[in-house]
Formats: structure tokens, sequence, C-alpha cells
């Protein structure tokens, strides 16, 4: 478990992190909303082709929109766990990170042992382009292990205010509605 973040306090970076993946969501959405405006057939290739690479176009750029609203969304969860300290509210940021963090590293393993294999009939860069996307699924990684240990902080800190009562206790509260019911 870390203890900061970059030398800063966990719920400092996390809130930082959470902003700036706000910031750039809406960016994207923006960008990704005046592209799919913007999109007008090709008119140096066939009308059907036109119509058919007009069509994908809009289907890749409507999938990267709804995911930088995806992405919008699990951020302002994110900074509000950190604020209101709710760790269930970091729950869609830990999965969706979990998961973009394994593709990446299982797609960026296959691209470079490829690029290995493939290495005396290409240019020789991908093997480089590989070593820098580790760094950054290292980068990612070690955001995503401190965004967790916030996480378990702020959890225990949870059950800390909030502690569970055993079933005793938990059946004893409701005795006296029970006889309030008899006596009707």
């Amino acid at each position: 478990m870390l203890n900061s973040l970059f030398c800063v306090n966990l719920r400092t970076a996390g809130k930082t992190i959470s902003w700036i993946s706000i910031v750039f969501s809406l960016i994207l959405t923006v960008a990704f909303s005046f592209i799919l405006n913007e999109i007008k057939p090709v008119s140096y290739i066939s009308l059907e082709d036109s119509y058919a690479l007009r069509e994908g176009f809009i289907y890749v750029i409507s999938f990267c929109l709804t995911i930088a609203l995806l992405n919008l969304l699990i951020s302002i969860f994110l900074v509000l766990g950190i604020i209101k300290e709710r760790h269930l509210l970091f729950l869609p940021w830990l999965i969706c990170s979990g998961i973009v963090l394994t593709l990446g590293t299982f797609l960026n393993l296959f691209c470079f042992i490829s690029s290995l294999v493939l290495i005396n009939t290409s240019r020789g860069y991908e093997p480089l382009y590989s070593i820098c996307i580790f760094i950054v699924l290292a980068f990612g990684i070690y955001i995503y292990c401190g965004i967790y240990s916030l996480y378990k902080q702020v959890e225990y800190s949870y059950k800390q205010k909030y502690p569970l009562n055993n079933r005793m206790d938990a059946t004893a509260g409701y005795s006296h509605l029970e006889k309030s019911f008899v006596r009707l």
C-alpha cells in the first residue's frame, strides 16, 4: 500500500488525477462531437464506397465519443468518492482502469514480441515504441496502485465511522416493532 503518490498526499493526488481526467474527457467529448458534426461524404471515390467509408467513420467516432463520456462519468464518481469519502464510488474507476491496463499490457506484449520476430522485415523502431508504451503502462500501474491505496484508506475509515453491529444488536432493534404490531 502506498502512502503517497508522486510525493504528494494520496487524497490530493487522487483529486488531481480525477480532475485532469475530467478536463481531458470534456475536451475529447467536445472534439469528437465537433468531428461527428463535420463529417461529409468523400467526393473522390464512388458514391457507394463514400457512404460505407462515412458510415464506418461515424461508428468509430461515435464509439470514441461514448468512451469519452463514460470516462467523464467515471472520473466524476472518483472525485465524488474522494471528496465525500465513499469507497464504493471508487469502484467504477478501479474496474475500468484495471481492464484498460490489463488489455494494454497484453496488447503491448503481443506487439513487442511480434516486432522482435519481424525485426528483419521492419524498420526496427517497433521495439522502441513498445518500450515507450511499457513506460506509460508502468506509470499507469503506479497511479492505479495509488488510487487503490486511497480506496483502501477510505474504506477503512468508512468502516471505522459506521461499524456493522453484530447480529444480536441488529435483530434486537426490531423487537419493539413486533410488540407494537401484536398490540394492534
